[in-house]
């Protein structure tokens, strides 16, 4: 309703959010991360320059989704090079960008294999700086460590590479998370080398 307020969350928006809230003459309080403007200015910037544009994300993500806002109708998201190896690039013009909380190796991994399917290849280097820190520390500790905690939300992006990234470089240790449905306990289990730990928050008591 005019007059009212509505918050952009970190993850950004599309630039249809902030036209229609223009039109309807609702304020916008916009505390998208600087890291996600920024990816979202340097879409648009592709857009205008001729460029399709090409995601490494996950596809479902509210940051990617307003991304693809400003990213135009050709364009498209990728989670892996089996991905990449299915596209049909059809613009001698691509650039690369990537979600800010992919795994930086794989991000650049995928954009070593794009050099190939387009006469042109632009890359911004898009990962955040607070991401890729905690990602190599993580990679660094779980050489070291025999077991790994990662606390986080379930369905956070960070979260999920963190887990990945500590699954990869501490081959005896396995990620175990179990949900109750219908109340807001929830119990983690990390078990390795036959060993178990294990967090139960007791969150409804």
């Amino acid at each position: 309703m005019p007059g009212q307020k509505v918050l952009i969350r970190s993850h950004g928006a599309a630039p249809e959010v902030f036209e229609q809230a223009e039109k309807l003459g609702i304020g916008l309080i916009d505390a998208t991360c600087p890291f996600v403007k920024r990816v979202q200015r340097q879409a648009a910037e592709l857009v205008r320059e001729g460029y399709r544009v090409v995601i490494v994300g996950q596809e479902n993500h509210p940051e990617v989704q307003g991304i693809l806002g400003w990213a135009g109708r050709g364009a498209v998201v990728i989670q892996s090079l089996a991905d990449l190896e299915k596209l049909k690039i059809d613009k001698k013009r691509v650039g690369i960008l990537a979600q800010t909380t992919q795994n930086r190796v794989k991000y650049i991994d995928i954009a070593r294999e794009m050099l190939g399917k387009s006469q042109e290849l632009r890359f911004f280097d898009t990962i955040c700086h607070t991401s890729q820190a905690r990602q190599e520390e993580a990679a660094e500790t779980a050489q070291r460590a025999s077991v790994m905690f990662v606390i986080g939300g379930k369905n956070s992006a960070n979260t999920c590479q963190l887990v990945d990234i500590c699954r990869k470089k501490s081959a005896n240790a396995s990620y175990r998370r179990c949900w109750r449905t219908n109340t807001r306990n929830a119990a983690w289990s990390i078990c390795c080398g036959g060993n178990c730990w294990g967090i139960d928050p007791r969150l409804d008591n």
